[in-house]
């Protein structure tokens, strides 16, 4: 996991012991803050322009349409924003769900299993290291880390865009 700051490492922490349910609400918060840097440092440098578009009602506030400006800016691949418009689904379900669900629901579980299995990214997603081991995890454990490792791999692509704007757009 990327860990550049003492705030990196309390959040995974806080992943990793979450409930499912926190967890991939936590992550993909997490994941918007990249995504928010990595788009933010493609755009002129104007303090208050920038917090009025990025506010949650402001034209880019939402992970859907922050995920689209990461793509429109070339900053990945239409595999990747899919991805991303994945991970949004289901951080939604799992914050306006009243039921209890985790990462082996029958309707995560699928979406979990898929990330990162299209367009660039996908070389490091096909690997044995993250294909379902038989017996020792069970779905929920399993497609938690699938989630978790998904956006962590996204994240540091989009700190590196956030700090070297010229960084290649390699996913």
């Amino acid at each position: 996991m990327m860990i550049e700051s003492k705030e990196d490492e309390a959040v995974f922490k806080e992943i990793l012991a979450a409930s499912p349910r926190a967890a991939a609400i936590v992550a993909t918060s997490y994941l918007a803050d990249k995504l928010k840097a990595a788009v933010s440092a493609q755009l002129r440098s104007d303090k208050s322009a920038l917090k009025e578009m990025f506010k949650p009602t402001g034209y880019l506030g939402s992970l859907g349409a922050l995920t689209d400006a990461g793509y429109l800016l070339s900053l990945y691949s239409k595999e990747l924003r899919d991805d991303l418009g994945e991970v949004a689904w289901i951080r939604n379900r799992f914050a306006h769900w009243s039921v209890p669900v985790d990462f082996a629901h029958k309707e995560i579980k699928p979406k979990c299993a898929n990330l990162g299995l299209k367009g660039p990214i996908a070389s490091i997603f096909s690997h044995k290291a993250f294909e379902k081991p038989e017996g020792s995890y069970d779905g929920n454990t399993f497609y938690r880390y699938r989630f978790v490792s998904f956006i962590d791999t996204v994240a540091i692509h989009l700190h590196a865009l956030a700090t070297d704007p010229k960084h290649p757009r390699a996913f």
